[in-house]
């Protein structure tokens, strides 16, 4: 019976570890994408500005 219950919070912590690192993969991927996007259109803007003066 002990095993049973520590091999149920053993597949409970490896699920809950690798649930955290596929959110933070997510998360990470969203912000860079985000980043990326935002630093292209600021360049861009940038040359358009040059140009236009």
């Amino acid at each position: 019976m002990n095993i049973m219950k520590a091999v149920k919070v053993a597949v409970l912590v490896v699920v809950a570890i690798i649930a955290i690192k596929f959110v933070g993969a997510l998360l990470i991927g969203a912000l860079s994408t985000v980043f990326t996007f935002a630093v292209i259109i600021g360049g861009i803007y940038l040359l358009y500005s040059i140009f236009k003066s």
